[in-house]
């Protein structure tokens, strides 16, 4: 059962329903947005890692969009505007189409399957990484989702990966763990109860795919590409 499907999750819960994920396809995997690259080739040419440089355009894009919704939110009509339970400026997971707005403003790909109880999840594609946005903790429905989680997991021909992932959680925000065919996952749930700034959740992912891209070099991903899939 994948997360948020089959039954409405609890907060308490929403964090252990790690029994299974969808598939990102059938059949052989689509290419990862180009050819893959060892991790010499993930330095630019003036030797700043391509991790600053994401961390530094997803702040770029932070910028942009949240300064946005602040003008959107300082030009609406007090006496027209539709009421809203949070601020314009904030967002929460009671609807994906905001976060989907600001994933696709980002410059993201995406696409959005349904869980059994009918919450979003969605498939996302920068060009170079692939993870999943699982909406969680829908006890009343689709709409009254609270929790948020990121994930990418990896079907990589790997064995003695505990040692990996014990040492990765010891010292990562992020959480990695193996599911029962043997295939390393990494994810991170926020809490969207109330609301988050846009600024919090656009650096929350930017800050997710940085670590998504330590943890692919960990595991060697992208360097023996015959025995290794997305999930």
């Amino acid at each position: 059962m994948g997360p948020g499907s089959g039954r409405p999750l609890s907060l308490a819960s929403a964090h252990a329903a790690h029994d299974a994920r969808p598939a990102l396809s059938e059949g052989p995997p689509p290419p990862r947005g180009g050819p893959e690259v060892s991790g010499t080739d993930r330095n630019t040419p003036n030797g700043s890692s391509r991790l600053t440089m994401r961390r530094f355009g997803m702040s770029s894009v932070c910028a942009v969009l949240c300064a946005g919704a602040l003008a959107l939110s300082a030009s609406g009509d007090p006496g027209t505007a539709e009421p809203a339970e949070i601020p314009r400026t904030m967002l929460d997971a009671s609807d994906e189409k905001v976060v989907l707005d600001l994933l696709h403003s980002a410059g993201f790909t995406t696409e959005v399957t349904r869980s059994d109880n009918g919450a979003a999840e969605i498939k996302v594609d920068d060009g170079e990484i692939r993870f999943w946005i699982f909406f969680q903790a829908c006890s009343k429905g689709p709409d009254t989702c609270e929790v948020i989680t990121f994930s990418s997991g990896y079907d990589l021909n790997w064995t003695n990966l505990e040692d990996v992932v014990n040492a990765w959680n010891q010292s990562r925000y992020t959480k990695a763990y193996i599911d029962d065919e043997n295939d390393p996952f990494i994810e991170f749930s926020i809490n969207m109860l109330h609301g988050v700034t846009r600024e919090n959740f656009v650096d929350t992912l930017g800050w997710f795919m940085l670590e998504v891209e330590e943890f692919e070099n960990l595991i060697g991903w992208g360097q023996s590409a015959e025995t290794s899939q997305p999930i």
